[in-house]
């Protein structure tokens, strides 16, 4: 059940931030408490720190003329 008060403001849209446990120990979780027409919904999840990878420069690709190449094959090699 669900208190009236409570539900009124979820059907409003609010969204409510609470520590939810699993266990009996002190290890709590972040829950988001929603609804929708449906019913209402405990959302549990983990935090976790997103790691954001990017280049300090951008490469850039020479098509020009590479004359340094050598297209023979070294039979020696095999």
């Amino acid at each position: 059940a669900v208190d009236a008060g409570l539900r009124a403001q979820l059907d409003a849209g609010s969204i409510f931030r609470f520590p939810f446990n699993y266990r009996a120990d002190y290890s709590a979780d972040p829950a988001f408490l929603v609804a929708n027409e449906e019913g209402v919904f405990a959302l549990i999840t983990k935090e976790v720190e997103p790691i954001w990878c990017q280049l300090k420069t951008v490469a850039v690709e020479s098509f020009g003329d590479d004359t340094d190449l050598d297209d023979e094959l070294d039979f020696e090699m095999f």
